[in-house]
This record gives structure tokens, sequence and C-alpha cells, in this order.
């Protein structure tokens, strides 16, 4: 099974954030750049700038090609937020 990009997004922390969603539906995801087994998209150039910059540098969101459609639903859902119960 390959990776493929579901997005870009402008730093680590919200590409983290994003792969924290997608694991709650069992979707399968990594982090681009990444200095771990999974380093995927851009590959030794990205895993450098991460190292350097960080989770400030702008990454991408890596899924299994089998869940990118699921992913992609995840991300176009829109965000409800809980009410809060009534007396509090």
């Amino acid at each position: 099974m390959a990776l493929v990009r579901l997005t870009h997004v402008e730093d680590g922390i919200e590409a983290e954030m994003i792969c924290a969603l997608l694991r709650e539906y069992d979707v399968r995801c990594a982090v681009a750049g990444s200095l771990g087994p999974t380093a995927g998209a851009r590959g030794i150039v990205g895993s450098a700038m991460r190292a350097v910059q960080g989770d400030l540098a702008p990454t991408d969101v890596l899924v299994h090609e089998d869940d990118l459609e699921l992913a992609q639903q995840v991300l176009a859902a829109p965000i409800v937020e809980d009410e809060p119960e009534p007396g509090t």
C-alpha cells in the first residue's frame, strides 16, 4: 500500500492534530518529512527541513491510498461542538 497526500498544512502541529482526528476513524496516516520510517512525500529534503525548523515547517499529511476517501470525508465534515449541559 502506498502513501498518498491528503492535504498540505502550515506546520507539523496542525498535521499531528489532523492525524489524531483521522486515527479516531481508524485512518492510518503519517506526517511527511517525519524522521521516522514513514517519511514520505518530501523524503530526505523534508526530513532535513523538519529537523531544522521543527514542528513549524509546512508539511503534508499522508494516508494509505485505501483510506484516502474516508480521510477526505472526515476532513470535509462540519465541526459540531457539544452544547453545554443545562445548569453548567
